[in-house]
């Protein structure tokens, strides 16, 4: 049945599509001000236009991520939270940090190992921590060795391998052994104040939110071998963004709806980690599943018809992933490069459209259905 059902997806197999470069995308923010308000909001980096989402009910401007579990986590006032990314209210409260009046200014998963590390604001000198998605607990690392103690901003390299700051007094970058804690001048910007960073899952850049004495808020690009900056977009409607986050769906273009399971919900598959193969993280993670048998696959083509219970998104030459089981509604499979099956590395400059596969016997008919599907530029 498996196999049956596997060999259809290769046939009727049209010319391959160009192409496409990385899209300038959306970037979450949290605008955390003493003169207007706090909201969540989100960005066009093309045109620097705000979404408001809604307004904070928690001090929890100074920290924001997105986790593989597709969770947008925030720090709050002695403990970490999810927030609803439509609305910014507060989806679960994860637990405490552990210790009394802390703060945590900034957040940072890395995209290999999935592990979120935070800026403590403690006292006599800022340290860089761990922090447990499923308790909140933070465990500490060692200090920065900052002079001022401003560094402000955290944000991994796409490839885990490095892990920067910004310095809200100075503007200079830092880069960080994730090991001790250690921060190490790289070189500073110009006289803009940075806020907070993140890294660009897309295209791999830098991005820093900068302060203007109030004024409207600028995004920048920050090169991480001299710490020099170039505005990317200015927005209005903000003055202090403490917080930004790139969604994982600012990866590519989702496309291709499905329709409800015999979960009662439509499978969808979401990308985390970066674009890029040599990095080797992409993580595509499928939810609303039923934990049955399923098969992760991508290929260079979109398509749209009926497939099984489903619909076949994706044709041409196909590359499938192993066979994977479904635990909790949710299937997970990485890219790491370990074989020919985890890799990428033979599509870079091309754009591949990935979607689940899976069993589906409670379902009926014909006992298998798909996910919607993804489409992701592979780069170098």
């Amino acid at each position: 049945m498996l196999h049956a059902s596997l060999a259809l997806l290769a046939s009727l197999a049209p010319p391959a599509e160009p192409a496409r470069a990385p899209q300038a995308r959306e970037i979450y923010v949290v605008n955390n001000s003493i003169l207007t308000e706090n909201f969540l909001g989100r960005v066009d980096l093309a045109t620097g236009s705000l979404t408001f989402l809604g307004r904070l009910s928690c001090n929890c401007g100074y920290g924001l991520a997105f986790g593989p579990d597709g969770r947008l986590y925030a720090s709050d006032t002695n403990r970490l939270i999810t927030l609803d990314p439509s609305n910014g209210h507060i989806q679960s409260n994860v637990g405490y940090y552990g210790t009394v009046n802390q703060a945590i200014t900034s957040l940072a998963f890395n995209p290999t190992t999935g592990v979120l590390y935070g800026l403590d604001e403690g006292f006599p000198n800022k340290s860089l921590v761990t922090l447990s998605t499923e308790t909140g607990r933070l465990t500490p690392i060692g200090p920065l060795n900052v002079p001022g103690q401003n560094l402000s901003g955290l944000a991994w390299s796409e490839d885990g391998a490095a892990l920067y700051g910004i310095n809200w007094g100075t503007g200079g970058l830092y880069a960080i052994d994730p090991l001790t804690g250690n921060a190490t001048f790289i070189g500073r910007g110009t006289s803009e104040q940075p806020l907070d960073l993140a890294m660009d899952p897309a295209s791999g850049a830098l991005l820093a939110s900068e302060w203007h004495d109030f004024h409207a808020v600028t995004l920048a690009r920050v090169d991480p071998a001299t710490g020099t900056r170039s505005v990317v977009a200015v927005v209005d409607g903000a003055d202090e963004l403490e917080g930004i986050a790139f969604p994982p769906d600012s990866m590519g273009v989702r496309y291709c709806e499905s329709g409800a399971n015999s979960t009662g919900a439509p499978a969808r598959i979401h990308p985390w980690g970066s674009t890029s193969a040599s990095a080797a993280n992409l993580r595509m993670r499928a939810e609303s599943v039923p934990d049955r048998a399923g098969v992760f696959l991508h290929g260079p083509i979109t398509t749209h018809r009926p497939f099984g219970n489903g619909t076949l998104c994706v044709t041409g030459t196909l590359l499938r992933g192993g066979t994977v089981t479904a635990r909790g509604g949710q299937a997970s499979w990485i890219y790491d490069g370990s074989d020919a099956q985890h890799s990428l590395a033979a599509f870079v400059g091309s754009t591949r459209h990935f979607q689940y596969w899976f069993r589906d016997p409670a379902a009926g008919r014909a006992r298998f259905d798909t996910s919607d599907a993804f489409s992701v530029f592979v780069r170098p």
